[in-house]
């Protein structure tokens, strides 16, 4: 702990440092801008953050300091982030959330703020960091962070940047237009002494300029005591060959819990964007259990997005949305395979036994402003993994969607950047929403940020 305050109050004194003497200006509008549309399809992936690749070659050691400070009615938070490169290959990062003041929170039910807003300070962790090998085609690293596979914007299932940080290696391979990637990492430790892992592989495939698609394999697996275990250290092992050849150092099918994922993302004649994800948690082929009405455990989302060019320094993107989360998927028989970590969901922030539709437009000007608008409803049922987070699901018999008394979020939500300079902008964020039969409400912020 008194390593990371020393981290802490370092990235504090080189913000304040950096505010005093950096001269270099840098042109945030396009670091907010192209959130919605694919700048660089050469190096998009649906299952890889690149983290420095954009920065290779190197020649010699470099350290690349990025401080940025937000205030959010009476909150301050910095957020720093370092990069060092210490040759051509070999890198480490930290990243650092040091609040001053109370966290701003944001209500449960709401990927509306959570996962819309162009920043996010709801964090469980407050650093993120990694080291690592890489070259032209290759990369391997080992760190204190999260996936986000599939495709779209802040549609992503199984894994996202929604979940809480872990400790994990990564192995990442491009072979030009075809990717592969291997994950394996430790979630957490239960008070019951039961160990939590995650692992999971992916391949790939581009044509570079408009089309991509990916096949994943994600696990969770868990027992009392149980150490890493050798039989998912195989990249190319998939779940159902090793579990049911009994090479788990747990044999039986109670202590390990998979989905398949595919994601596919295309533009069209550089206006129309499409993207989709799709997943199966369980998959029922016996005819038998079909007539008795078990069904499959599967989820699904699609992002539609239309760019529409204004002028030469503004364009208007049209955005519609939906994601659907069944009842029993990234659920369990044994709850300490579910796909939560730190009582939150690894993917999707609202969990399971849920259904999202949205529609909106952001509208950006050049150096000058973005505007967005949103308005959507949340649909989601008592089953769902936000209030049961270890708990088993007990079967995958077919029953109404969502489950039980269905609870709704209705919303609008428009955020505002207003850009002062390069350096500098405005922001104010309004959401009005209901939830359930109750009166309508709204909640607001206004703040700063500043990029050095």
């Amino acid at each position: 702990m008194k390593i990371l305050l020393i981290i802490k109050y370092l990235c504090t004194g080189l913000f304040f440092i950096n505010f005093i003497f950096c001269k270099k200006k840098v042109d945030i509008f396009e670091k907010e801008i192209n959130n919605y549309w694919i700048k660089n399809w050469q190096t998009y992936s649906t299952i890889h953050d690149s983290k420095s690749f954009d920065d290779y070659p190197l020649k010699s050691i470099r350290i690349k300091y990025q401080p940025t400070l937000y205030t959010i009615n009476s909150t301050l938070l910095l957020y720093s982030s370092i990069h060092v490169d210490f040759s051509e290959n070999f890198y480490s990062y930290f990243k650092n959330y040091f609040f001053l003041g109370s966290k701003y929170n944001t209500p449960k039910n709401s990927s509306l703020i959570r996962n819309q807003s162009k920043f996010s300070i709801n964090k469980k962790d407050e650093y993120l960091s990694g080291i690592g090998f890489k070259n032209t085609w290759f990369q391997v690293q080992f760190g204190r962070d999260f996936e986000n596979w599939g495709s779209g914007n802040n549609i992503q299932l199984a894994l996202s940047s929604n979940s809480a940080p872990y400790e994990y290696l990564s192995m990442y391979s491009n072979y030009g237009n075809i990717r592969v990637k291997y994950i394996h990492g430790f979630l957490e430790a239960k008070s019951d002494s039961t160990n939590r892992y995650l692992t999971g592989r992916a391949f790939e495939w581009t044509n570079k300029k408009s089309i991509i698609f990916s096949l994943s394999e994600i696990v969770v697996y868990s027992g009392k005591n149980r150490q890493l275990d050798i039989g998912y250290l195989n990249p190319l092992s998939s779940h159902l060959e090793v579990e049911l050849n009994n090479r788990l150092n747990l044999n039986g099918d109670s202590y390990a819990n998979a989905v398949w994922q595919f994601s596919y993302d295309q533009i069209i004649k550089d206006k129309f964007r499409v993207s989709l994800n799709f997943l199966f948690d369980e998959f029922v082929i016996d005819k038998v259990e079909r007539i008795n009405g078990k069904e499959h455990g599967k989820a699904y989302s699609y992002q539609i997005s239309y760019l529409k060019i204004l002028s030469k320094n503004s364009k208007l993107t049209i955005q519609a949305q939906s994601i659907h989360v069944g009842t029993p998927t990234f659920r369990h028989g044994r709850g300490e395979n579910n796909f939560v970590h730190a009582d939150n969901p690894l993917g999707w922030g609202e969990g399971s036994d849920t259904q999202e539709d949205m529609i909106g437009f952001i509208y950006s000007k050049l150096r000058r402003l973005s505007f967005s608008f949103f308005i959507g409803e949340i649909r989601y049922g008592e089953e769902t993994i936000l209030n049961r987070p270890y708990e088993g699901y007990k079967d995958y018999l077919m029953d109404v969607f969502p489950s039980g008394i269905v609870g709704s979020y209705k919303y609008i939500q428009n955020d505002i950047d207003i850009f002062t300079n390069y350096n500098s902008s405005i922001y104010f964020c309004t959401t009005i929403y209901k939830k359930n039969q109750l009166e309508l409400k709204s909640s607001s912020f206004i703040g700063m940020k500043f990029f050095f």
